[in-house]
């Protein structure tokens, strides 16, 4: 059985901050999302429920300044320079990891997964690219730090895989600024610098502690992972990595046109996909995975439930997962979480609506 999850990315201005009109509200809606999973997926008739599962967008830029200030951290200091430093200032990690394990107890949440975007993690620029890295080995450290207590359990560092804008230059003729993409034919190239630049931050530890990555596509053509050959190039990198592995976002690999419904309603992945020898590397490294509701004629945001699709939908999207990652054989272990994520969704209403919904889903399924 699924476990439904949410991403804390819809809450874009920061959910640990102590804004006195905001956390109120982010309170209530964390107390509705926790009574949904508790009435309409565990089945539960808990007057009190305890703790909610959530994907944490790693301290969007309101948390991480808040933060800056809890653990008097300098003014100057990035969000990038901060990650990196976890990785030898040890005194740091643990008051990182103190301050935020004692604001998910009292908000009465549990971090399943970790997810970030750091879109200069495959720019041209190696130094860039490098500190980028040291970030991520950074939030891989204070994964491992969490699971160090029995009360945790994070199981996946969801990453974007980068922008594929190289710069942004200012056109003169034209008057305006316009970015300046990776050339298609030095994907491949950039591929390879991806990967052996995640393997390279859990060179130095534990093989048998780290949090294995979840590799997101991302729709259009600005992003590096946006098709079936990326996919698939990817995997044919992965061999049998036990640390670096795919999310599979529903909506994500539908708007690509990797996931279509056959004449029946069931989903399927399409031939460009599953027809590439590299495809039962890939089935077997599916790590985590997201669902939202999405239009099939762009990527316009990830919507509530009920916004283009019926219910019935979401219930055949979960039915292929749950398929897809049960065949006994994968490299890597699954989450056996589907986060619902809503980042461009701005109603309370429609963020508990859509969880609720996804609660029912996954317990039938």
């Amino acid at each position: 059985m699924l476990t439904p999850s949410i991403i804390t990315s819809f809450i874009a201005s920061g959910f640990l901050t102590p804004d006195p009109v905001r956390q109120p509200r982010i309170q209530d809606c964390f107390k509705n999302l926790r009574k949904d999973f508790y009435e309409y997926f565990l089945q539960s008739d808990q007057t009190d429920p305890s703790y909610l599962p959530v994907e944490l967008y790693i301290l969007m830029e309101p948390d991480f300044l808040y933060l800056k200030t809890e653990l008097d951290l300098p003014d100057s200091m990035g969000l990038t320079g901060f990650l990196n430093k976890l990785i030898t200032d040890f005194a740091l990690l643990e008051k990182t990891y103190e301050f935020l394990a004692d604001r998910f107890r009292r908000m009465r949440i549990t971090p399943i997964a970790f997810a970030s975007f750091f879109p200069e993690i495959s720019h041209a620029d190696a130094t860039r690219r490098s500190q980028t890295f040291g970030a991520v080995s950074g939030m891989q450290r204070l994964a491992q730090r969490f699971n160090q207590e029995d009360q945790w359990q994070i199981r996946a560092i969801e990453l974007v895989c980068g922008s594929r804008i190289a710069g942004v230059e200012f056109e003169e003729e034209r008057k305006r600024l316009i970015s300046t993409l990776i050339p298609p034919d030095q994907t491949g190239n950039t591929l390879e610098k991806l990967i052996d630049g995640l393997d390279a931050t859990v060179a130095d530890q534990d093989r048998n502690n780290v949090i294995p990555y979840s590799l997101e596509l991302e729709p259009g053509s600005m992003f590096l992972v946006n098709s079936a050959e990326s996919i698939a190039r990817i995997a044919e990198l992965l061999a049998e990595s036990t640390s670096i592995g795919f999310n599979l976002d529903l909506s994500h690999y539908s708007l690509a046109g990797l996931l279509k419904q056959d004449d029946t309603g069931t989903f399927y992945l399409t031939e460009a996909l599953t027809k590439n020898k590299a495809f039962e590397t890939f089935r077997r490294h599916i790590v985590h995975a997201h669902i939202s509701d999405s239009s099939e004629k762009g990527h316009l945001g990830d919507l509530p439930f009920g916004s283009i699709h019926a219910e019935d939908y979401f219930r055949k999207q979960i039915q292929f997962l749950k398929t897809l990652t049960s065949q006994g054989d994968s490299a890597l272990p699954f989450s056996n979480h589907l986060s619902l994520e809503l980042e461009a969704v701005g109603r309370w209403r429609e963020i508990e609506d859509s969880f609720k919904i996804l609660c029912q889903l996954c317990r039938e399924s």
